[in-house]
């Protein structure tokens, strides 16, 4: 079986037939699987911290936090905190601070078109 395929951005119409075999690629560029991963990683951190805060919460709202969910709660966010570094890393931004600005080349002086003055006594 072939596909026919209607080309409108050519200088004129152009029919093309294709076979059924070739697949279409999307124009936009396939995301990583490494950033997909730490996508859905930086999600489960995220869900986890919210199902350890609804866990903790006491009758009248308030939050009842002992050291070993003090320090649970720290892991959490230290995981989620390097997710986000990946996905900072995936996507080519770089740290704060890290580029340096150009520096400007300070301007020469202009010269003087008498030259220098000699120093000397001066006449009044």
């Amino acid at each position: 079986m072939f596909a026919l395929i209607a080309r409108h951005n050519a200088p004129y119409h152009t029919l093309v037939l294709l076979p059924d075999s070739v697949t279409f690629l999307p124009c936009m560029p396939r995301i990583s699987k490494g950033l997909t991963q730490a996508y859905q990683l930086q999600d489960f951190t995220f869900e986890a911290a919210m199902s350890l805060k609804d866990s903790l919460a006491g009758e009248d709202g308030k939050l009842k936090i002992a050291r070993e969910d003090a320090q649970s709660i720290a892991a959490i966010v230290k995981s989620w905190e390097a997710c986000q570094q990946r996905i900072q890393v995936h996507r080519r931004v770089p740290n704060p601070g890290s580029l340096k600005h150009a520096v400007e080349k300070p301007k020469p002086k202009p010269k003087s078109l008498f030259g220098p003055i000699a120093p000397g006594p001066r006449p009044y």
